[in-house]
Parts: structure tokens; C-alpha cells; sequence
């Protein structure tokens, strides 16, 4: 029996170990074109010596030829050439089926592995994604988002770890993909979201699925709800094309994997409360909101640096009219107040452009030099006229 296979210039390599480590074929000879395995097939009886099977792979100029055979011992004859479900009928058809479905695997992953250098068709992207899916062991975070309260603060920290997904240097090329919006829009389960590639090394790839998907969990004990979004690692080695998988595999069996995770998260770390300032100093007012669980979610993740320590004993306008230009209350809570100013300096805006909202004729300039440091420092330090002075806020 003779099939056809889509041709990839890792298929004969990959079909040739397989026939030797699943199917217990000795390799006869090959060459970087052709390879040829034989085996015995055990009889039925003690008497009987059993069957040699062949199989035979052979690089076309468009194709790539499969050509099973057996043979028997002379003067025995076998029905079971034409029956179906039994015997060399049902190795021939599995053979068939696998090589097949690793061919099509192995085009898939020469497909999107193409992205990191050029462009795919959407279309030939999900393709793609949705033939090699089910070959991937998968790995997931679930990294804190905000509540529906705050959209900006969302769409801020969606677009900084797209950002440092495709400029992270942890050892592996990233490329994006595709993105899918509307609710119906799958991929082997996967809703809407967008699709990144990554290449470790020769052997191992990721297909990396950042969800638009916000879900709730309210197992946390405390009586606060976690507002979260799914990033999920579909990882695969060239010699997983040809099983699909079963269960998931932990993200230690890939160790490049592993680094690159921890990297989004410890970066996810940082973004989350930078985000949230970005969306409270935004002068959209709707924006302004943060919902109280994800502000105690970003209090955990500060660090705690005092900067000024000033007891006032009676009113001072120019103190308070000073304060209420640099700071403003976080709605919805007593005690805490964000930084309204503008920065003349940020570093992270350097990196994430995105972050500049604020208009620099909007709020208080900070300058800060030696030259004028201590006459800010004074100011704070001057009394006020008593005909200045002004009830304090409450």
C-alpha cells in the first residue's frame, strides 16, 4: 500500500525515529532523501516464522511517497490481505493515518514558525493553530486584572505585556500572531484574545494565547474577589507531532518555558500598579475608579517609601492649595491619594509611550534640582500669615 504526505524537511527524520522507537522497526538504510525499515511480524503459531514488512519513505520533488509491504513465507497464503480491521489492513491503515496527521502537524509548525521572519494569512493562521493544537502540552497563568470598573486601566496593562512580550531578550523569538474579538471567534477552545509564537530553540515552540476574557474568583477566603485573565503556553517539541496529547504535562518538562513565565509574571508585577495609575491620572472621569479589591491588590504590590514627614499645627492655604495641586483622593477610599502632577522625567514612559496621557499645561510641574530643592523645602517650612491662613480640608 503507497500514500502521499505533505512534505517538510523534518517529516523523514521524524517518521523514520518513530517506526524505530514506537514500532520496533529496524532502519536499513537512509540518506537525506530516502530511508528504508523492515521489521518481522511475529506468527500466529509456533510453526509459523511470521511475516517481514517494509517500509519505505521517499523525498519527491512535491511530495513524500509511502510504500508499506509484506511478505509472507513462501506457500502460505493469508485472507487477512483483504480483510479489514485485522492484521497488515489495519497496520496499514494506522500508519497511514498517523503519517498523515504528523505530516499536516509538522506543516502547521513550519507555518507559524514562519510569522517570526514574515507575514501568514489570518486565515492560514488558524489553520495553523487549530491542526497543532491538539499535539501541545499547555502551562497557564492566571494574571490579576481589573474589575469591568476600570476599562483603561485594562486596555493599559493588556498593551504593556503585549509590549514586553515582543521585546522580552529570555532566549526565545516572539512574533504576534493573530487576534480574535468577538465572542464567537474559537480556536480549539480558546475565546477571544490575542496569539503570539515563540521559538526556544531547533526542537521547541510556544503558541502563547493572552485572553480578553476577564473571570472572577471569589475563593480567596478574605471575602475579596480576584478579577483575573487566562495566559496560556501551548508548548510542543518536534517529537510530539506525532500523538496528539492526552493531559497536560507541567511547564517543567520545558525549562525555557519556565523562564520566560516567570519573566511575565514578575513583569505583570510591575505593570499592574502602573497601570492603575495611568488609568486614575487619565482626565476621563469614568476611568478615575478603582475597584476596591484591586486596590488593596495593588497596595501589596508597592513599595513603601516615605518622603516627607510635615505636622501642621494651624491652616496654611499655600500648604493645602500645594497639596491639592499634586495629589488627589483615589475615589472610594480615605487615605490614599495619587500623584497628579506632571513628571518631567519618567523613565517608564520611555518604554511604554503609551503611559503619557497627562497634558503637560494640565496639573503641578515638578522640578527638582539642587539649586532649587531647599527653596522647596523652605517654602514647606515657612508659617503662614494668619490673614492666609484656611480652615483644613476635611
Amino acid at each position: 500500500k503507497s500514500w502521499d504526505l505533505m512534505d517538510d524537511q523534518e517529516l523523514l527524520p521524524l517518521l523514520t525515529k518513530r517506526r524505530v522507537e514506537i514500532d520496533g522497526f529496524y532502519l536499513l538504510e537512509s540518506d537525506d532523501n530516502y530511508a528504508l525499515l523492515a521489521k518481522i511480524e511475529p506468527g500466529k503459531d509456533s510453526g509459523d516464522p511470521g511475516d517481514l514488512v517494509q517500509y519505505q519513505i521517499v523525498k519527491r520533488n512535491d511530495r513524500v511517497v509511502v510504500d508499506l509491504h509484506k511478505e509472507s513465507e513462501s506457500s502460505l497464503f493469508h485472507g487477512e490481505f483483504s480483510a479489514s480491521g485485522s492484521g497488515f489492513p489495519r497496520l496499514s491503515d494506522t500508519l497511514e493515518t498517523t503519517d498523515k496527521e504528523c505530516g499536516r502537524a509538522l506543516r502547521a509548525r513550519t507555518n507559524l514558525l514562519a510569522s517570526l521572519t514574515g507575514s501568514l494569512l489570518v486565515e492560514k493562521q488558524v489553520v495553523s493553530l487549530q491542526t497543532i493544537l491538539p499535539y501541545v502540552s499547555k502551562f497557564q497563568l492566571k494574571l490579576h486584572f481589573f474589575h469591568s470598573w476600570s476599562p483603561s486601566a485594562n486596555e493599559t496593562l493588556k498593551t504593556m505585556l503585549q509590549y514586553f512580550l515582543l521585546s522580552v531578550d529570555d532566549g526565545a523569538e516572539i512574533a504576534r500572531l493573530l487576534s480574535l474579538d468577538e465572542p464567537h471567534e474559537t480556536v480549539e477552545g480558546f475565546g477571544p484574545g490575542d496569539w503570539f509564537v515563540a521559538k526556544y530553540d531547533f526542537e521547541t515552540m510556544s503558541l502563547i494565547h493572552m485572553s480578553d476574557t476577564s473571570r472572577l474568583d471569589v475563593s480567596s477566603g478574605d471575602g475579596t474577589s480576584l478579577c483575573y485573565r487566562e495566559f496560556t503556553f501551548c508548548t510542543i517539541s518536534i517529537s510530539d507531532l506525532y500523538f496528539t496529547r492526552r493531559e497536560d504535562v507541567g511547564v517543567e518538562e520545558y525549562m525555557s518555558v519556565f523562564k520566560l513565565s516567570q519573566s511575565v509574571k514578575s513583569a505583570h508585577n510591575k505593570f499592574y500598579p502602573m497601570a492603575a495609575f495611568s488609568a486614575l491620572r487619565s482626565d476621563q472621569g469614568y476611568h478615575r475608579e478603582i475597584h476596591m479589591d484591586d486596590f488593596m491588590a495593588i497596595i501589596r504590590l508597592l513599595d513603601w517609601v516615605e518622603i516627607a514627614h510635615v505636622v501642621v499645627e494651624r491652616g496654611s492655604a499655600k500648604l493645602v492649595e500645594l497639596i491639592h495641586n499634586l495629589l488627589e483622593p483615589v475615589k472610594g477610599e480615605q487615605f490614599y491619594y495619587f500623584f497628579k502632577g506632571v513628571f518631567e522625567a519618567e523613565s517608564h514612559r520611555d518604554h511604554f509611550p503609551m503611559l503619557d496621557g497627562s497634558d503637560s499645561s494640565h496639573g503641578y510641574q515638578i522640578h527638582v534640582s539642587a539649586d532649587n530643592s531647599s527653596n522647596f523645602q523652605n517654602e514647606l517650612a515657612q508659617q503662614p500669615d494668619p490673614e492666609e491662613a484656611a480652615e483644613p480640608p476635611t
